[in-house]
C-alpha cells in the first residue's frame, strides 16, 4: 500500500480473481487509464489500486479504510464475482454514502464481463448500477491492451473523469469533510490571532510532547490535536489537501482525539470527527508539517473525568 500521506483522486474497485485471471489486464488498464488523466490535464492524478491479498477483517478494513477517505471516486470493474465479493460490495457501498452526503456523482461503473445478476432487484448494489450510466467494456477484454480501441476507451474514460472533476468536486468547500465530522459552530476567530509556526520548523514542544502530563507513554491520558487551516483560495487544491490529513490523521491507531478550525472570509469553522481518533506523536507531526507547511495545529491535554 502506498505511503498514508499520498492523497488519491480514484479507488481501483475490482476482484484480484478476474485480474489474474486476465494475466494482469485490469492493472494494465489502470495504469494507462492513470497516465491518460495526466495527458487530459496535465496533473500526477493517482489511482489507488491494492493489489496485495489482503483477508476480509480488521486489517482488511484498517488499511482501505484510510484509502477510501482520501479518494474522490470510485472506479467499480463490474463482474459476476464482484457483486458477491464482500470487500467490493463494502467499497461501493461506502461511495454510496459519500454520494448522500456531498450530492455528487462519486462511482464511476465499469461492466467488463456480462453480469447477469445485475437484474436482481433484490440486490441493492445490482439496483445501484443497473440503473447508472455505465461504461461497457466488455468488448476490451480480448482486445490487445495497445490497440486503437482500448486507448480511445481509456480516453473517453479520462475526459469524463476530468469532466466530474472540474463540475462536481470544484463546487464543494474547504468544509466538505467526511461523513463522521460534525460543524459545531461558527467561531468568529480572526484568522490573524492564529501564530504559525516558522516554516520548515516544528515547535520543540510540539515534537517532544514532555510537557507535564503530556508525554508520549503518557498512560491513560488522551489529547485533542486541533489543525488549523486557512482557506487558499484554490476550492479543489483545498479539498485534496483537507482529505489527505484526514486520511493520514486515522492511519495513526490511537486514543487522541482531532479537529480541524478551518478560516474563510475572516471566518472560522470547528469540525469534530466524533468517531475518529489518531495517535499524536513526533512521526505524525512531521507528515502534517510536510502537507501543511507553514499552518499550524494546537495539542492540548484531555483531562480524565
Amino acid at each position: 500500500m502506498s505511503n498514508s500521506k499520498e492523497s488519491f483522486l480514484a479507488f481501483f474497485s475490482y476482484v484480484q480473481g478476474n485480474d489474474e485471471h486476465d494475466r494482469g489486464k485490469l492493472t494494465f488498464f489502470r495504469k494507462l487509464l492513470q497516465a491518460e488523466l495526466w495527458a487530459q490535464t496535465g496533473k500526477d492524478y493517482l489511482i489507488f489500486q491494492d493489489i496485495e491479498n489482503i483477508e476480509w477483517g480488521q486489517r482488511w478494513n484498517e488499511r482501505i479504510k484510510v484509502v477510501l477517505d482520501t479518494s474522490s471516486i470510485l472506479i467499480a470493474i463490474i463482474t459476476p464475482s464482484y457483486l458477491v465479493s464482500q470487500s467490493c460490495r463494502f467499497e461501493f457501498n461506502y461511495f454510496l454514502e459519500r454520494e448522500k452526503e456531498f450530492g455528487s456523482k462519486l462511482i464511476l461503473p465499469i461492466l467488463y464481463i456480462d453480469t447477469p445478476s445485475l437484474n436482481d432487484k433484490n440486490d441493492f448494489i445490482a439496483v445501484e448500477v443497473s440503473k447508472r450510466q455505465w461504461i461497457d467494456w466488455r468488448d476490451l477484454r480480448f482486445a490487445s491492451p495497445t490497440s486503437a480501441k482500448v486507448n480511445k476507451k481509456l480516453e473517453s474514460l479520462a475526459k469524463q473523469i476530468r469532466e466530474l472533476i472540474k463540475t462536481d468536486m470544484s463546487n464543494q468547500t474547504v468544509t466538505n469533510f467526511p461523513p463522521n465530522s460534525v460543524v459545531r459552530a461558527n467561531i468568529g476567530v480572526n484568522i490573524s490571532q492564529i501564530i504559525y509556526p516558522e516554516q520548515g520548523k516544528i515547535p520543540p514542544s510540539h515534537l517532544s510532547l514532555d510537557k507535564p502530563g503530556i508525554k508520549s507513554d503518557r498512560g491513560k491520558n488522551s489529547l485533542q490535536l486541533t489543525i488549523l487551516l486557512r482557506s487558499t483560495g484554490d476550492k479543489e487544491r483545498d479539498n485534496r489537501r483537507t482529505k489527505a490529513i484526514y486520511g493520514t490523521l486515522i492511519s495513526f491507531s490511537g486514543k487522541d482525539l482531532f479537529s480541524f478550525q478551518v478560516f474563510e472570509n475572516g471566518k472560522g469553522h470547528l469540525i469534530d470527527f466524533p468517531n475518529d481518533t489518531t495517535r499524536v506523536c513526533p512521526e505524525l507531526l512531521a507528515r502534517l508539517l510536510k502537507l501543511i507547511g507553514e499552518e499550524a495545529w494546537r495539542i492540548e491535554e484531555i483531562p480524565l473525568q
